[in-house]
């Protein structure tokens, strides 16, 4: 006859706590993997994508800046826009200050330098010497060259005044047509509008008052 003593038998699998612990391991396995992933997509991300991104952003702050051209509309000033054969142009700005009140500043784009590198210069008021830095490092070339009428483009602006086609005072081009090219080989181009341009001036007080 078998003894009456109750015998433990252990269910088979895994404890809450063994569990839990597998979870665990798991997790952080899954998370080390995630992060190396991620860590060679950027990296492969920036080697194949740097100058274009950073080309991107050099020309979306040119657009800023030509979309934010003050006009003076003084009869007698200088023109709102200057554009020179050697690609120096040079018009007033406008940039974001304190209290939402945006603060005027003279923009210039610098053919290159000694080292082939174009430049941004920045002049705000009061200042005698502009704050200077690299437009991109890996542009190798810049033209640019402004809107006359249909299929005429001109790389002076104000341009020459002929019989034919009067001058322009001193309102800036409705367009402005660039042409980049990187050390790479990479050509990009297209056309900026300049909203500045698009506005229609206020007309004289004595046609005001003749009307």
């Amino acid at each position: 006859m078998e003894s009456g003593a109750p015998r433990t038998v252990r269910a088979k699998g895994l404890s809450l706590v063994e569990l839990l612990v597998a979870l665990s391991l798991l997790s952080v396995v899954t998370l080390m993997g995630w992060l190396m992933l991620a860590s060679i997509r950027n990296i492969a991300d920036e080697l194949l994508t740097e100058t274009p991104d950073t080309l991107d952003r050099a020309l979306s702050g040119f657009e800023n800046d030509l979309a934010h051209l003050v006009r003076s509309m003084a009869p007698d000033g200088d023109p709102d826009f200057q554009l020179d054969p050697d690609g120096t142009a040079k018009w007033l700005t406008t940039a974001p200050g304190e209290h939402g009140r945006d603060i005027p500043l003279e923009v210039t784009y610098l053919p290159p330098d000694n080292e082939g590198h174009w430049r941004r210069a920045v002049r705000f008021p009061g200042q005698t010497q502009a704050q200077t830095n690299l437009l991109h490092s890996a542009v190798q070339h810049l033209a640019l060259s402004a809107y006359l009428e249909e299929n005429l483009w001109s790389p002076k602006w104000p341009p020459e005044t002929t019989n034919d086609s009067p001058a322009p005072g001193n309102a800036p081009p409705r367009l402005l047509r660039f042409e980049v090219e990187t050390t790479d080989g990479t050509r990009v181009h297209g056309n900026f509008l300049i909203p500045a341009a698009m506005r229609i001036d206020p007309p004289d007080t004595e046609d005001q008052i003749s009307n």
